[in-house]
């Protein structure tokens, strides 16, 4: 309750509270194209002129940009048009979880439908933070875990762990995947990282990380190997179950990497992550993306700092995903990205000892969330 239940309530009362202020306040300014809300009807309809505040804005504020395509995986399954931007860009865990919500609640058009995923987002986020919890305390003492929890819940682009995005469900899988492999739970841990490839692609990084950690714990002795390390299987396994799906279902086992060339990612081309900076620097940027830059700074540093002091398992996890999402040749929605690197949220906990930093991270991330949350709400691009 004190170090999970409460810092949730209150943080995401402060995220609707901004939400619903921005929907009325702001409602007028123009929306913009190709936007949609769910109208009052409980359907999901264009927005014109501006978005309104009245149809719906609990629900609304949290379904924008994503969600939407997130909900026909949901709603209608897989559908592939090559070259194209179709939903098999999307993975499927998240989904599956939206349409196992949906089977239970009362339906009512579109409307239930993006419900059931925030349901799911923030009924994951509970248990992310639970297991986080769990996990610091591995190695720090009680503060220090409760921080990291909250610093999860201020976090800038906190907003999108409990909106209709996968975020929260792979957060979840990914941290309570390291803590039983800590505790040597393995068959768990493995199930829980194929479920973290199921939810966002950077989970394949996590079998390198989980094999070091296994190896860790047996002094990286060969003959203390035992066959609970077969459970690590789990992860490449679950991957090719989904790639040969969509063999099956649309004859391209490639339709994740072309449905997301579609949006202009060069998937399949992985280039050195700092070809990603020079790509910004060579052209005109906008404000947007120097808040992108500014974050993926922030990143590279955390990244670094964590890699020289945590635990070797959580080192090479941090910096196999940071270079996983800078090494698509672009910086855009680093500030969401980065919610991928859990060790992260470890260190800045550990930092928090000190009263100023955690003054001044509390201040400062509690800001930029309002900010962010404000944007989102009202269509506006944040990661």
């Amino acid at each position: 309750m004190r170090d999970v239940v409460i810092p949730f309530v209150v943080t995401r009362a402060m995220l609707v509270l901004v939400g619903w202020l921005a929907l009325h306040l702001f409602h007028s300014l123009p929306a913009r194209p190709d936007s949609w809300e769910i109208k009052r009807n409980g359907r999901v309809g264009v927005i014109s002129p501006h978005t309104s505040p009245k149809h719906h804005p609990l629900v609304n504020m949290w379904s924008r940009w994503d969600a939407g395509w997130y909900i026909s995986v949901a709603k209608n399954g897989y559908q592939f048009v090559p070259g194209k931007q179709s939903n098999t860009a999307f993975f499927p865990a998240y989904p599956m979880a939206i349409r196992a919500v949906h089977a239970v609640l009362p339906r009512h058009a579109d409307l239930s439908w993006f419900i059931s995923g925030i349901v799911v987002s923030n009924a994951a986020l509970l248990i992310a933070l639970y297991y986080l919890v769990l996990l610091v305390r591995l190695d720090w003492d009680d503060a220090t875990a409760a921080r990291g929890a909250l610093y999860v819940l201020v976090f800038p682009t906190t907003l999108f762990f409990s909106a209709v995005y996968s975020e929260s469900l792979f957060l979840a899988a990914t941290v309570a995947s390291f803590y039983y492999a800590r505790k040597q739970r393995w068959l768990a841990a493995g199930a829980l990282a194929g479920l973290s490839v199921l939810t966002r692609s950077p989970g394949v990084l996590l079998g390198i990380p989980l094999l070091i950690e296994y190896l860790h714990q047996r002094r990286y002795q060969l003959r203390a190997i035992r066959p609970d390390i077969a459970a690590l299987a789990l992860i490449p396994a679950c991957l090719g179950a989904l790639l040969l799906y969509f063999e099956w279902r649309f004859g391209n086992i490639r339709a994740i990497s072309d449905a997301q060339a579609s949006w202009g990612s060069d998937w399949g081309l992985l280039t050195w992550p700092w070809q990603a900076y020079v790509r910004f620097f060579q052209r005109p940027f906008a404000a947007s993306e120097v808040i992108d830059f500014t974050f993926a700074i922030s990143a590279f540093f955390l990244t670094v700092v964590a890699a020289c002091r945590l635990r070797p398992s959580y080192g090479v996890y941090a910096v196999s995903c940071y270079w996983f999402i800078t090494a698509w040749g672009a910086l855009e929605s680093m500030p969401r990205y980065m919610l991928s690197i859990v060790p992260i949220f470890m260190l800045l906990a550990d930092w928090g000892r000190s009263r100023i930093f955690d003054r001044v991270y509390l201040i400062a991330a509690s800001g930029l969330s309002v900010l962010f949350m404000m944007c989102f709400a009202l269509w506006r691009w944040v990661a």
